[in-house]
């Protein structure tokens, strides 16, 4: 983060899954963990009213649990894309093609939005 002149604005923790983060009033949190179901709830708890949640889960069954584990947070607007990587061919006077071998590997990003808690008495 220093290197990328953000050392000011970002903090890193290394937590074990689910236990409470050490800060409150967080802008943003990134998950990549093995379970970050287990963590999403701790997440929100530390994090202010609509700040965005990211999570790195390679897996499609890690990213079934993961959404689970979001909406039982009450996180919001929660979406995912696949990252796919794939070498390309670039030649100056043949064009641009994917290789004819993919040797790849993909993951999945999923994003999120923490929810204002409910007042008292408002549905």
């Amino acid at each position: 983060m220093a290197r990328a002149g953000l050392g000011e604005r970002v903090e890193g923790q290394v937590l074990s899954a689910g236990e409470p983060f050490p800060v409150y009033g967080v802008d943003a949190v990134f998950l990549d963990l093995p379970e970050p179901w287990e963590a999403v709830r701790a997440a929100r708890e530390a994090m202010v009213p609509g700040a965005p949640l990211a999570l790195l889960v390679p897996t499609a069954e890690q990213l079934k649990a993961s959404f689970a584990g979001l909406q039982d947070a009450g996180f919001s607007r929660i979406e995912a894309v696949e990252l796919l990587e794939r070498r390309m061919l670039v030649r100056w006077k043949e064009g641009v093609r994917p290789s004819e071998r993919m040797v790849g590997f993909t993951a999945y990003l999923v994003s999120a939005r923490s929810t204002p808690p409910r007042e008292a008495g408002v549905p």
